[in-house]
């Protein structure tokens, strides 16, 4: 016969909530919660049969399931619109910007400041400047895109 131990059950909890954070998910929520909740039933009294463990699994997920959908609100339309607006925006114009010259908003100072595009304020990385300086911008950063890099203007 199977036996599911308090210990099984905590680490499929802290699966399930490492599964919750990586796809943002309240299912993999109430998943953590329940095997959470189980494995405490478990740890408390370890002659619970397994049958029963795994329909007070199921119910709990199922509580936990119905409640998100009072609790978690999905976005409305005008904010996914926005944000994709917004995430499409910050993603294609790093490389336009790339040759530009424009002048220097807040002072370069150990090597970071910003300047301002089209109303935009972007971090720069570059030799230190001061403000209204001008700047080339000649490539971005691999690791963050909104940081772009920068030198002198001739």
């Amino acid at each position: 016969m199977i036996q599911l131990a308090e210990w099984q059950w905590l680490v499929f909890a802290l699966a399930a909530i490492t599964g919750a954070f990586v796809i943002r998910s309240a299912f993999f929520v109430s998943v953590s919660l329940a095997a959470t909740v189980v494995g405490g039933v478990i740890w408390y009294d370890p002659t619970v049969p397994v049958l029963f463990q795994l329909m007070m699994f199921g119910m709990l997920i199922l509580v936990g399931v119905a409640v998100s959908q009072y609790v978690v609100k999905p976005p409305s339309e005008a904010e996914l619109a926005a944000e994709s607006a917004e995430s499409e925006e910050q993603a294609a114009d790093p490389v336009e910007l790339i040759g530009r010259v424009c002048a220097v908003s807040t002072d370069i100072v150990n090597g970071f400041g910003e300047v301002l595009i089209d109303d935009k304020a972007w971090r720069v990385r570059g030799e230190d400047a001061v403000r209204g300086e001008q700047v080339e911008i000649i490539g971005i950063d691999g690791v963050d895109r909104a940081l772009l890099i920068v030198e002198k203007a001739e």
